[in-house]
């Protein structure tokens, strides 16, 4: 029911699944930082852009008879950069609430290893271990979509012109991501 303040605002959303999961976290990383939009914009626009001219700076031509690489470490870095800022980025939740590591690591600090409080030296480095795997997982998974993407557009590129040879054989996809 509408109890006379709906404003179709962004808060009001409630979704299930995956896309209300990812809602429901940037609502509560707003919450927390009403800055990390244009945090996240920033990082997206001056880091990614340092990442494509320095990409395109060191391939001959400056990049431009090899854009589906270029465009690949676009679309990988701005992933990367986007799936960082959002886990390492303080919520509303957090602030409240002590928030815990699961399993294993539930007993080590759950922001990063060096947060105050009485840790020993081993919950400190489980949770180095942890935030590693996640963020080597996030760079797996990042990694796997630029080699399918690059994979994709060689092969997209040689239907449209058969004469295309690659300059470089394409690496096998899991051991390149």
């Amino acid at each position: 029911g509408n109890d006379g303040d709906d404003d179709g605002s962004f808060e009001k959303f409630d979704a299930v699944g995956p896309l209300g999961f990812f809602i429901n976290g940037w609502r509560s990383r707003v919450s927390a930082d009403p800055q990390f939009p244009f945090k996240v914009f920033m990082e997206e626009i001056v880091g990614v852009s340092a990442c494509v001219l320095g990409d395109m700076a060191s391939r001959p031509n400056f990049g431009l008879n090899e854009l589906d690489f270029v465009f690949s470490t676009l679309i990988v870095g701005s992933i990367l950069n986007f799936v960082l800022m959002y886990l390492l980025a303080p919520t509303a939740t957090s602030a409240s609430v002590a928030a815990s590591l699961p399993g294993l690591f539930s007993q080590c600090p759950a922001g990063h290893m060096f947060e105050p409080g009485s840790y020993s030296a081993i919950e400190r480095i489980g949770t180095l271990v942890y935030k590693g795997a996640v963020f080597g997982a996030v760079g797996f998974v990042a990694g796997l979509v630029g080699t399918v993407i690059s994979n994709g557009l060689i092969s997209l590129r040689k239907k449209m012109d058969p004469e295309f040879e690659t300059p470089n054989q394409a690496p096998p996809t899991l051991l390149n991501a």
